[in-house]
């Protein structure tokens, strides 16, 4: 059995996702300390098996948009 790394985000668009993962990796980080590239980050140590990609919709197009507050 292995580990598994489970999550769940919601991020307004896919821009900002990809943004937030540029900035986690810390690559400007890594050339400006000189940092090994082996010694950075953790996604050397993650492998996805997997994806699961779901997008939630905008609250005006959505079945019951107001559900949560009645």
């Amino acid at each position: 059995m292995q580990p598994k790394l489970e999550f769940a985000a919601f991020v307004p668009t896919a821009e900002v996702f990809r943004q937030m993962r540029v900035n986690v990796a810390a690559q400007d980080l890594q050339v400006q300390f000189n940092v090994d590239p082996d010694d950075n980050g953790l996604e050397r140590f993650i492998t996805a098996t997997r994806r699961q990609n779901f997008l939630c919709p905008p609250r005006p197009v959505r079945s019951f948009p107001l559900t949560e507050f009645t």
